[in-house]
């Protein structure tokens, strides 16, 4: 393969992710490393929440999440190894008044996360959450290198060592 491949897909809509993973898989190659990390949570308070609003940023927290994995996990298999990472956010871990909806996101992945690291390991494949308590922002505490670092961090730990869950504060 030669060159690289862009693709974009709306996350809030089932099965528009679909497409964009057809596509990666027509261009070639076999998926070594899935990152997971988008977001949505529409703001208020867990009782102002609508069922239909939960639904739609689960859409784009967890099944879609969810989606993308299934999509990477053949391969893996076949391939007897491979890395499923899962960027989390601190609301996860510690729910805020006015960001329910992004709190039941954020928990639900990270659950998601930890249900496949423990299911794959016995098959070599390291699936892992990095909860990143705060906003990404260039030169900040929380830069993107940081993130990056963090990520790479986890996906090159050996066999036997493998972290479930990573948080960076």
């Amino acid at each position: 393969m030669d060159g690289g491949l862009a693709l974009g897909a709306e996350l809030a809509r089932p099965g528009e992710l679909d497409g964009s993973l057809a596509a990666i898989s027509a261009w070639g190659g076999s998926p070594q490393v899935l990152v997971y990390n988008a977001s949505a949570g529409i703001p208020g308070n867990a009782a102002e929440l609508t069922p239909a609003q939960a639904l739609a940023d689960l859409q784009v927290n967890v099944a879609s999440a969810l989606a993308g994995a299934r999509w990477a996990l053949p391969s893996m298999r076949a391939a007897g190894r491979g890395t499923l990472l899962f960027t989390g956010g601190g609301l996860g871990l510690h729910p805020k008044p006015g960001l329910a909806s992004g709190s039941l996101g954020k928990a639900a992945l990270r659950s998601l996360a930890l249900s496949f690291a423990q299911e794959l390991e016995p098959e070599g494949i390291h699936a892992a959450t990095l909860t990143v308590c705060g906003f990404v922002q260039p030169g900040g505490r929380l830069s993107p290198e940081r993130v990056a670092e963090a990520l790479w961090g986890l996906h090159i730990q050996p066999l036997g060592s493998w972290a479930r869950e990573s948080v960076l504060e």
